[in-house]
């Protein structure tokens, strides 16, 4: 199913031969045809006939409206152990600006990600921290730890070995982030993949993470380094597997004009499908504030709800809410916003059927001058 900002699928893999699928399966390689970012999350899984139900969201839902489209899984991962966020226990103070540093071609890297990645992909040659000058280790971590910290070009740069991802038996998908976190503000990094060869030469490869902060050493102090989403699998299996269907709209949704403003993020206007919940948001962007959407129990069942994303289009700030599955709107006449109500009673957006019924009401009120 799909409305204007994402479409949703939902699908069941089990083993019928063995056990390779359990409650921490993790898709790896996959793809919907005429969708892009994508995202997935295991939604229930049954340990009697060894079978998850996933439910897998994409970007670009009115694109796909009523379209045939392909769903091919190619691999997947099992055995996972992921951990929340927690303190990586260093005392950012004694972080020295007094660094080794080598050179890092940007065109011969896996990739990265982060607000500044695009820059440093300009620049082309940029320099990194030193590999294996420390050994910090994270807490409870085995499979990566802390090779390197130091300041470059009054930036905080933090280098991470992944221990496993370049053996003979390679975690594939090895990965983990930090952040800095003070009582008032989060930072986020731009983080660079390299590896390193037997001379400690950079090279393409996964070995090696690099996390840099836009901080210097003078403002460090009031943050804390937390690492957050640190996550290994056990097993790796390949395959091909694809179904084709098609996407159908949702029949239904409400919307309506509002005037919330959370911490200077304003919210001018909301729609609930059976899909989510969308935020229409003029001013800054939500990264940093926490607003929660919420509904009232439907048959004595609370709707969680999990930002989907937050996105910039046509000059507006977008942001999607999803449940964790499609859910009936015909009788919510309100939703919150971090506490705030939004009335949706009378924003249903009609059928041609209902509103042909409306039509006719209000002819025969107005032929009898009696109110039906």
């Amino acid at each position: 199913m799909n409305d204007d900002e994402i479409s949703v699928v939902y699908l069941t893999m089990q083993d019928l031969i063995s056990n390779r699928i359990n409650e921490n399966i993790d898709l790896y390689n996959y793809n919907i045809t005429g969708a892009n970012g994508f995202t997935h999350k295991i939604v229930d899984y049954n340990a009697t006939t060894k079978t998850a139900t996933i439910r897998m969201m994409a970007t670009g839902g009115q694109d796909l409206n009523n379209k045939e489209i392909n769903l091919s899984i190619s691999s997947f991962l099992t055995g996972s152990n992921k951990f929340g966020k927690f303190d990586a226990n260093v005392n950012l103070a004694e972080v020295s600006s007094d660094v080794n540093t080598i050179h890092l071609n940007m065109l011969q890297i896996p990739g990265g990600g982060g607000d500044n990645f695009d820059n440093l992909k300009e620049k082309r040659i940029v320099d990194i921290l030193k590999p294996d000058e420390t050994n910090i280790k994270l807490p409870n971590i085995s499979f990566a730890y802390i090779s390197n910290i130091g300041f470059i070009d009054d930036k905080l740069h933090v280098q991470v070995k992944w221990t496993k991802k370049e053996t003979e038996k390679a975690n594939i998908d090895d990965h983990g982030t930090f952040l800095l976190i003070s009582d008032k503000k989060t930072i986020y990094p731009t983080n660079i993949e390299f590896g390193i060869d037997e001379d400690g030469n950079s090279k393409y490869g996964n070995g090696y993470s690099e996390y840099i902060f836009d901080v210097n050493k003078q403002m460090v102090s009031c943050y804390s380094l937390v690492a957050e989403n640190f996550a290994t699998n056990s097993n790796y299996i390949e395959g091909n597997w694809q179904v084709s269907f098609s996407v159908k709209a949702v029949n239904s949704s409400k919307k309506v004009d509002c005037d919330i403003n959370i911490d200077g993020i304003k919210i001018k206007s909301v729609c609930l499908s059976p899909l989510g919940i969308t935020l229409f948001i003029e001013g800054k962007k939500a990264d940093d504030t926490d607003i929660e959407v919420t509904v009232p129990s439907i048959k004595n069942r609370n709707q969680n709800f999990s930002k989907f994303f937050d996105s910039n289009h046509n000059n507006q700030h977008i942001i999607k809410c999803v449940p964790i599955e499609p859910f009936d709107i015909e009788n919510i006449d309100v939703i919150y916003v971090n506490g705030f109500p939004v009335n949706l009673f009378n924003e249903l957006i009609l059928s041609s059927v209902e509103v042909i019924g409306l039509l006719f009401k209000l002819t025969l009120e107005i032929l009898t001058g009696k109110v039906i």
